[in-house]
């Protein structure tokens, strides 16, 4: 004996098509989908912009990279003039390496200790 209730297909499409007819049901029904749609829309820019925030305050400050390499090559070439161990060719390439290092750090001059720190580590 089976006593399964069998689902009328055709019942079933009678009924959808009354309740899509009926114009509460349709303008409610296009309300909650446009409403998901916003709500969609919403996620999906918020991701969008919080990944753009993350993605630019990863990147390392290449400018700043560059000073911090110009400046360790003038102190170990002033180290080398310290020392006594210099000519003039080393000097003059000194001399030429600090108005470089000057030119290239212009923008960090005024920096904070601990950002400076912190910008090092992002070029190691």
């Amino acid at each position: 004996m089976n006593l399964k209730p069998k689902f009328n297909w055709k019942e079933s499409k009678i009924i959808m098509q009354v309740a899509i007819n009926n114009s509460c049901v349709t303008k409610t029904l296009k309300q909650s989908i446009f409403t998901f749609q916003k709500t969609k829309m919403k996620q999906f820019l918020f991701i969008v912009s919080f990944s753009i925030i993350l993605v630019s305050c990863n990147q390392k400050d290449e400018k700043f990279c560059e000073c911090l390499a110009k400046s360790e090559e003038f102190n170990v070439m002033n180290q080398a003039i310290l020392n006594g161990k210099s000519d003039v060719a080393t000097v003059k390439k000194a001399v030429e390496l600090k108005k470089e290092k000057q030119k290239v750090c212009q923008d960090y001059v005024n920096m904070d200790g601990e950002q400076m720190l912190a910008r090092k580590k992002e070029c190691k």
